[in-house]
C-alpha cells in the first residue's frame, strides 16, 4: 500500500511543489486526502479500515522529513555510515522531491542576550553593581 501512496502523492503535487495552484489550499488538498483516505479504508481486506486523512498527510510529512535529512547525509562527505533498506527505499521512492528540497545555509548559534534593568542614577562599572530601574536597560551580548 505504501507504494501506491508514494505514486499517488507523486500524481498530486499540491503536497511538495509551492508553485501549484492548490499547494496553498488546505480545504482543496484536504478533500483529495479524504477521498484518498476512503478509497484505502474500503479495501476488501479492511485492515486499512481505520486511515484518515490526516494520517496520511502526516505519513508523506514524515517520509518527506525523512527524504530531507537522508539527502542531507548523503552530501555530508564525513558521512561514513551506510543507509538501512527502508532509508534506501525512501531515497529511491521520494527522489522525486529532490527539485522541491531547498536547503538553508548553516545555522549559526544564537548569540546569548541577557537584558538586565539598571539604574541611570547609581551603576558602579568596577563592581558591575545593577539596581533594578524601569526607565534604562542594557543588553550585554555574550560570545
Amino acid at each position: 500500500i505504501e507504494e501506491d501512496l508514494v505514486d499517488w502523492f507523486k500524481d498530486n503535487p499540491a503536497f511538495f511543489d509551492t508553485l501549484h495552484i492548490d499547494f496553498r489550499d488546505k480545504a482543496a488538498r484536504q478533500k483529495l486526502l479524504d477521498d484518498k483516505a476512503a478509497s484505502i479504508a474500503s479495501q476488501p481486506d479492511g485492515k486499512m479500515a481505520h486511515i484518515t486523512g490526516v494520517s496520511l498527510e502526516a505519513w508523506f510529512r514524515g517520509k518527506r522529513t525523512a527524504y530531507g535529512k537522508l539527502t542531507r547525509q548523503m552530501e555530508d562527505e564525513s558521512n561514513t555510515k551506510g543507509l538501512t533498506t527502508r532509508e534506501k527505499w525512501i531515497v529511491e521512492k521520494f527522489g522525486y522531491l529532490a527539485q522541491f528540497v531547498h536547503r538553508r545555509g548553516k545555522r549559526k548559534p544564537p548569540k546569548k542576550v541577557i537584558m538586565m534593568f539598571i539604574s541611570s542614577y547609581k551603576f558602579d562599572h568596577k563592581k558591575m553593581n545593577f539596581l533594578p530601574c524601569r526607565k534604562c536597560a542594557i543588553l550585554l551580548l555574550l560570545k
